[in-house]
C-alpha cells in the first residue's frame, strides 16, 4: 500500500522525463529550420516543449510567417521518428521508480502532448507500458499545457483527486500545468532547467525522488 496516505498517483510527462528524447526535438527542430533555410534557436526550441500539434503551428507562425508550418512541423517530426528509431533510451531511474510506485500501490498514468501512437510505441519499446494504468495523449484534450487540462484528466481516469498525485514535468509549460491543476509537482530538469516556475520540488533524478519519499519529504 502507499505509505504517503496523502499522494495516492503518479502522472509522469513521456518526453524528457520518461524517455532521453527532448534532445532529439532539440535537434530536429534545428534540422528542420535548416531544411527551410532558418536559423532556429534554442529559445525556440524550449518554446516548443509540451505545445500540442494547434500551438505548435502557431507558434511557427508567429516567428516564422513566411514558412508553411504544417510543413516545418512535419519536417521536425519526421528527423524525430528517425532518431528515435535510431536510439531510444529511458532516463535514468525509470524502470526503478515504476516498480517502487507499482510494489506501493501508486495508480500511474501518462500525461503528454505526443499522439496516442507515439506514446504507446515509446513505451511498449521501452518495455514500460505495462506500469501504467492511464494514458493521456495530446488530442485527448481541447487546450494543451500550461493548462491543466491534461493532468486533470489523468486524476480523472486514475479515479484520483489532484492533490492526491505527482507530477514529474521537465518544461516550462508542463510545470505550470501541473501546479493549474492542483497536483504536487515535482521538477526534473532535462536539458534547460525552468526559472521562476510554481513546482512544489525539484530532484535531479528518479533516485532521488524515491530518496525523498522513503523520508517522507516529498
Amino acid at each position: 500500500m502507499v505509505e504517503n496516505t496523502r499522494i495516492k498517483g503518479a502522472i509522469f510527462d513521456k518526453d524528457g522525463i520518461l524517455f532521453n528524447t527532448e534532445v532529439f526535438y532539440n535537434e530536429a527542430w534545428k534540422l528542420a529550420g535548416k531544411d527551410f533555410g532558418l536559423d532556429v534557436s534554442d529559445a525556440f526550441c524550449l518554446k516548443m516543449k509540451g505545445r500540442s500539434k494547434h500551438a505548435i503551428i502557431e507558434l511557427i507562425q508567429q516567428t516564422f510567417p513566411a514558412v508553411d508550418p504544417y510543413k516545418m512541423r512535419e519536417s521536425c517530426f519526421k528527423h524525430v521518428k528517425r532518431m528515435m528509431e535510431e536510439n531510444l533510451e529511458l532516463k535514468p531511474g525509470v524502470v526503478e521508480v515504476l516498480q517502487y510506485m507499482k510494489t506501493r500501490g501508486y495508480k500511474t498514468a501518462v500525461a503528454s502532448s505526443a499522439t496516442r501512437e507515439q506514446i504507446y510505441d515509446n513505451l511498449e519499446r521501452g518495455k514500460i507500458l505495462n506500469y501504467f494504468d492511464v494514458v493521456v495523449a495530446g488530442f485527448d484534450i481541447d487546450k494543451s499545457k500550461p493548462e491543466p487540462d491534461i493532468f486533470l484528466k489523468a486524476c480523472h481516469q486514475l479515479a484520483l483527486k489532484p492533490e492526491e498525485c505527482y507530477v514529474f514535468e521537465d518544461s516550462p509549460l508542463g510545470i505550470q500545468a501541473g501546479h493549474a491543476a492542483g497536483c504536487y509537482t515535482i521538477l526534473i530538469p532535462d536539458l534547460f532547467e525552468p526559472k521562476d516556475q510554481p513546482y512544489d520540488e525539484v530532484c535531479k533524478d528518479f533516485f532521488e525522488v524515491m530518496e525523498k519519499i522513503e523520508k517522507n519529504e516529498i
